[in-house]
C-alpha cells in the first residue's frame, strides 16, 4: 500500500509532498497569537488545560492570519468566565485558577 502511495505522489519514500496552491501550509500563528494563547492555556484549571490548548490551537490556525490575533485576545479577555466554567474558580468568592 505504501508503494502505490509513493507511486501516486510521486516523491521518493518518507519525504513529503510539497503543498500545492489548492493545500495551503499550516504556517505558526503570530508571535502575538502563540504568546497569547500561552497565557489563556495558563490561566485556565490545571485538568483542562491541555484539552483546550489543543483546541484552541486547532481553531486559531484554521483562521486566515489577519484574524489570528484578534481572536486569541478576545478569548484571553474572557478566559475568567471560561475557568469558572469548568468549576476552578467562582465569581462569588473572588478566587481565580
Amino acid at each position: 500500500m505504501q508503494d502505490l502511495l509513493v507511486a501516486e505522489n510521486r516523491t521518493p519514500a518518507g519525504c513529503r509532498r510539497p503543498a500545492t496552491s489548492a493545500e495551503p501550509r499550516r504556517a505558526r500563528p503570530p508571535w502575538l497569537a502563540r504568546i497569547a494563547l500561552d497565557l489563556t492555556v495558563r490561566m485556565l484549571p490545571a485538568a483542562h488545560r491541555e484539552r483546550y490548548a489543543r483546541e484552541l490551537s486547532a481553531d486559531v490556525v484554521s483562521m486566515p492570519r489577519r484574524e489570528q490575533v484578534r481572536h486569541v485576545l478576545s478569548v484571553l479577555l474572557h478566559v475568567q468566565q471560561l475557568a469558572w466554567a469548568l468549576g476552578d474558580a467562582s465569581p462569588e468568592e473572588g478566587r481565580y485558577p
